[in-house]
């Protein structure tokens, strides 16, 4: 059996995908993407020195006091929000990964977001305030610095603790190593904001709480995911019965209507009109209520479980819902978008997605990759590049169908992360490992094109791949991949 045929067997297409569990229990989407921390933080479980708290802004913060339950710090002033003085809960909980993700952040009008991630974005709209993540792991001393830093001067004001430690696709952390980690998160001195399980009440989170609180642990507000029916005073009911448990403000960082017991979207028992008055109900409850400090809604056209409570449509414009919560507590100074480079299409590409400007691995298998934003990563052109990991066999594919006979030209831009010996080229295959081509191997380190050209003997469906092996260190970048016809 050849390269290809071992590729094309053991590459697997890893999405933003969906957990489909039980139906009528509270469940939580289970983000399996193949980037789902690349883009977010770089997660180093190694110890770090921990630092002293910062007593500046975190001496006075007792949550406990119901003073102080809304903020450590002041909330904007009417003066500063042009005479609005309602309340300013509202946020928005979105990846960072998609070419579109300022506008829709910008279009709710939130008075904060989040993407799961640490770092914030120069993409993010002015007025709307960013909450960074501690996904998973440990932060080192620079990564802490950073953070003191951005407190300090006001540029963040809370801190989101581990994100579903307790799944098994998600952060995944046992209760010990969340504890153990957990004085890192403290040694920042920003107000921390719990972890945030699949089930707030499952054995995970009830030890963590009560161990944290026996090792005098901080931790000043509740985490709070919640996915289950349409009912808002169930919901509503819920958590009232969860702060009576913990005394503690919460934060919903995720909710949303969802029917996890069905498999196709047209059999979703839950309609848009429900989720609809669901939200009308809901809102203004969370607004009254003084331990709610702040909520995001999920939104997620593409599941099946969770279409109804989408707030953007597959066009990215908003639904009904969408526009309900954009007008519910607007945020006055919300900005405007701050837009990636918009993605391009070449209609006589082959390749789906070939530039990634989608900023996801929609159309591409493979395994060990990553999808990196500008932010991120050098990118030949758009706002977004593949990676293959280094020290790890990695690879990316994508089935093409082509006529037998016809000339093809395959092009590829590529770029190391630093220089290297091995040799990886890009391939083109029938299907099964039969006629394989290879083209020129990768070189250097700045972006350069690499092409060939193809001819198949048979009419068949095709794969197109880039595969490197577990003993190189260097991280291969690419970007701009085209199949076109060569006539």
């Amino acid at each position: 059996m050849n390269l290809g045929q071992n590729i094309c067997k053991i590459c697997v297409i890893l999405i933003i995908g969906l957990n489909l569990l039980g139906c009528d229990e509270d469940k939580t989407p289970q983000e399996v993407s193949n980037q789902s921390t690349s883009n977010m933080q770089d997660v180093d479980d190694a110890s770090v020195n921990q630092m002293p708290m910062t007593p500046e802004r975190n001496s006075e913060m007792d949550p406990a006091n119901e003073e102080n339950m809304q903020s450590p710090l002041p909330n904007m002033t009417s003066d500063t929000l042009n005479g609005y003085d309602g309340p300013q809960k509202k946020g928005i909980a979105i990846h960072q990964r998609t070419y579109d993700w300022s506008e829709k952040v910008a279009a709710v009008k939130p008075f904060w977001s989040y993407s799961w991630g640490r770092k914030k974005s120069v993409f993010q709209p002015d007025g709307i305030e960013f909450v960074p993540m501690i996904w998973s792991g440990s932060l080192n001393e620079e990564q802490t610095e950073v953070l003191r830093t951005q407190f300090a001067e006001g540029e963040i004001n809370y801190l989101l603790g581990y994100n579903e430690p307790d799944g098994e696709n998600q952060a995944n952390m046992s209760v010990d190593r969340a504890l153990e980690l957990w004085p890192q998160l403290e040694a920042t001195g920003i107000p921390l904001i719990s972890p945030s399980t699949v089930h707030y009440d499952n054995d995970w989170m009830t030890e963590f709480m009560r161990r944290a609180k026996e090792d005098n642990l901080r931790v000043d507000y509740l985490a709070f995911h919640w996915y289950g029916g349409a009912d808002p005073q169930s919901f509503l009911n819920l958590l009232d019965q969860v702060y009576e448990r913990y005394q503690l403000p919460i934060w919903i960082t995720e909710f949303a209507p969802a029917d996890w017991n069905t498999d196709r979207r047209e059999n979703n028992r839950i309609s848009p009109e429900q989720v609809l008055s669901f939200m009308q109900t809901v809102l203004p409850e969370l607004d009254r209520r003084d331990y709610i400090t702040k909520y995001a809604w999920f939104t997620d056209y593409t599941s099946n479980n969770l279409w109804p409570a989408a707030l953007f449509n597959e066009e990215g414009n908003l639904t009904p819902l969408g526009e309900f919560y954009a007008a519910h507590t607007a945020n006055p100074i919300a900005g405007t978008a701050k837009p990636y480079p918009p993605p391009t299409s070449d209609p006589n590409n082959l390749l789906k997605n070939g530039g990634f400007d989608l900023g996801r691995t929609d159309d591409w298998g493979g395994y060990e990759n990553r999808i990196l934003s500008i932010e991120n990563a050098e990118t030949y052109e758009g706002a977004f590049c593949a990676k293959l990991r280094g020290g790890y066999s990695s690879a990316i594919n994508q089935k093409v169908y082509l006529e037998a006979g016809r000339n093809y030209r395959v092009s590829v831009h590529g770029r190391w992360s630093e220089p290297t010996t091995y040799s990886v080229s890009a391939a083109l295959e029938k299907e099964g490992g039969i006629n394989v081509v290879f083209g020129p191997p990768f070189e250097g380190t700045t972006w350069q094109q690499t092409s060939f050209t193809y001819t198949p003997t048979e009419t068949a469906d095709h794969i197109f791949w880039i595969w490197t092996g577990a003993n190189v260190s260097a991280e291969l970048y690419i970007d701009s991949a085209s199949i076109l016809l060569d006539e």
